[in-house]
């Protein structure tokens, strides 16, 4: 609080940001569905085998997994953009930093190596057993 007895719009943002995290995961783990009750997502029918279970189970469970992934990805790209945006009265272009230089090198050679991994793979001998 200020000196004044109000709250900033920064502080007040902040408890806003948490308040809204705070019920979005209370909404989700609160719920208590079974897999009953949650949606197909495209998944055509429900017990058409003796194996659908088990395969309506993995199918929710990668659409689960796969949205929040897409959900984090979205929050840590829309969070630089958010915090590190423009200030009022600010032109031209950011300082670089230096110290950032050799993480971003480690980042490109990480990349390289993952997109590489198929085809080193693809070329190592077929083991016999």
């Amino acid at each position: 609080m200020r000196p004044s007895g109000t709250t900033g719009p920064r502080l007040r943002r902040r408890s806003t940001g948490r308040a809204v995290a705070l019920s979005g995961l209370a909404l989700l783990t609160l719920t208590a569905c079974s897999s009953d009750e949650l949606p197909t997502f495209a998944m055509p029918e429900r017990d058409a085998t003796n194996h659908a279970s088990t395969i309506l189970s993995l199918w929710q469970g990668s659409w689960i997994a796969a949205l929040a992934v897409g959900a984090l990805t979205w929050g840590l790209i829309l969070w630089p953009v958010i915090a590190f945006r423009r200030k009022r009265g600010e032109t031209g272009l950011p300082a670089h930093d230096p110290v950032r230089f050799g993480g971003a090198g480690l980042w490109a050679d990480v990349r390289t190596a993952v997109g590489a991994l198929p085809w080193v793979a693809d070329e190592a001998p077929a083991r016999t057993s």
